[in-house]
């Protein structure tokens, strides 16, 4: 860790007794030489100001200040430096609605937080829930300091590792450890466009249908079609375009296209997982500003989906 708030201590942080849903974080430090001896009396706790002086800390942990206070909206979660970005991340994690029974939550909400310290202070960056999921929810989010990877000069890739409930241990089930990439951006994105698959501006070969009642009100303009050589076609202005649908069992290979030009043949099949949507499957950037046409194949009978296409301006 380059910080120098971090070259003597290792910190940890903590909600108040709550693994899912607590109300706010403390942070506790102590020196790194000292940590194998796991003495509590060499710990002490954030009370408050500045964090690089001792005049910050206090032995006791009744002394400790909220780091972040956020009533019920704070599960347990972790903070982690991302060096590429000199910066802390912090996940808080949460139900959007009161459990009527355990664990079963309507949707789970993801709120990312960043600081140049780990006492903050915390400003949030970025928000997101689990409605991706057709059948079940993620919680528990960790991120792995380990797994960082630059993927360009605006673009850090770090890996965030989440559970999964109902708590089935079966092959198909969501109660085991997946790692989900997560793309941090340092500049802004460039400013977008969102075309849903129903649009009238997209063009469709071949017999293509929305989803049943469940699927269709998770995503009432996602289209699909589950016949080989069956095409969407969509023209655009811009600089570029990304393909947004959905993965699962069900699914199966696709061929894209652009400007007549092959691109990208992408398997949307997935074993062992529910089904998922809003997923980019492929995107391109930097094109020459103007008229461009993307088209969408479908390569096998198995099932193929057009979510939206987000174009870039």
């Amino acid at each position: 860790v380059a910080r120098d708030d971090a070259g003597n201590y290792v910190y940890a942080s903590s909600t108040n007794g709550f693994w899912n849903d607590g109300d706010r974080f403390i942070l506790g430090r102590v020196d790194r030489r000292k940590l194998s001896a796991l003495d509590s009396s060499d710990w002490s706790y954030y009370t408050g100001g500045d964090g690089e002086r001792d005049s910050g800390w206090s032995k006791l942990i009744a002394d400790a200040k909220p780091i972040l206070s956020a009533p019920e909206h704070c599960g347990q979660g972790p903070i982690c430096f991302i060096p590429a970005l000199d910066l802390y991340l912090l996940i808080a994690w949460y139900n959007t609605e009161r459990l009527t029974q355990w664990f079963e939550p309507t949707r789970m909400q993801y709120d990312f937080y960043q600081a140049e310290h780990p006492w903050g202070p915390w400003s949030l960056v970025h928000s997101f829930d689990d409605s991706f999921i057709s059948n079940g929810h993620m919680y528990g989010p960790s991120l792995c300091a380990r797994f960082q990877e630059r993927e360009s000069l605006s673009e850090v890739k770090v890996s965030m590792f989440t559970s999964g409930c109902p708590f089935k241990d079966v092959p198909e089930g969501l109660y085991k450890l997946w790692e989900i990439p997560l793309i941090l951006r340092t500049e802004p994105s460039p400013e977008s466009s969102e075309v849903p698959g129903d649009d009238p501006r997209v063009a469709y070969e071949g017999v293509w249908h929305g989803g049943d009642a469940t699927i269709a009100a998770l995503n009432p303009h996602t289209l699909y079609c589950r016949t080989m050589g069956a095409a969407a076609e969509f023209e655009f202005h811009g600089t570029g375009i990304a393909l947004i649908t959905e993965k699962g069992p069900e699914f199966g290979a696709i061929e894209v296209l652009l400007d007549g030009q092959h691109k990208a043949s992408l398997d949307l099949h997935m074993e062992d997982f529910p089904r998922i949507s809003s997923v980019q499957v492929f995107s391109v950037a930097g094109l020459e500003y103007g008229s461009h046409t993307i088209r969408v194949v479908n390569k096998s009978d198995s099932f193929a989906a057009v979510e939206m296409f987000r174009v870039s301006s």
